[in-house]
């Protein structure tokens, strides 16, 4: 807390203080010192700047999901999907434009898509700057 005592390893005791100042560049600097007669202190800068090394950005991911018989694939990636398994999940980085095909198995016709940012016909296309959950939906063709 602000004004409380501190210690850094120093014989005495002195007090927290904390400024903030925003720099024109966009980003802030937090000045945190803690002593009196001598103080010590850490300056953190905070707000937008590159990747840190060693920390992993975290893509968001595309999950397909199928009811009926039918197939689904992408492009790129890997998926390909069937009601019975497959691969029905990828990991995308971020503004990558998926397009996700349906294949209606035989006896079977495509139906509907859900979850696309857009669909025509037997595709969808998803623009992977969140997670993305899509269902294909295909139908039994009625026998004669």
């Amino acid at each position: 807390m602000i004004g409380t005592p501190c210690d850094v390893g120093t014989p005495s005791a002195g007090t927290l203080n904390v400024a903030y100042t925003p720099q024109a560049n966009g980003t802030s600097t937090v000045t945190i010192v803690c002593g009196q007669s001598s103080p010590e202190a850490l300056n953190v800068t905070i707000g937008v700047g590159p990747p840190i090394p060693d920390c992993p950005v975290v893509s968001p991911s595309c999950t397909t999901f199928i009811t009926g018989q039918g197939q689904v694939t992408s492009q790129p990636g890997s998926i390909n999907c069937t009601q019975n398994g497959g691969t029905c999940t990828d990991t995308y980085p971020s503004e990558t434009v998926v397009t996700l095909t349906a294949t209606p198995d035989a006896g079977s016709t495509f139906a509907s898509w859900s979850g696309c940012d857009s669909a025509s016909g037997q595709t969808c296309t998803v623009i992977m700057n969140a997670v993305q959950d899509v269902t294909a939906n295909f139908q039994a063709i009625p026998p004669l």
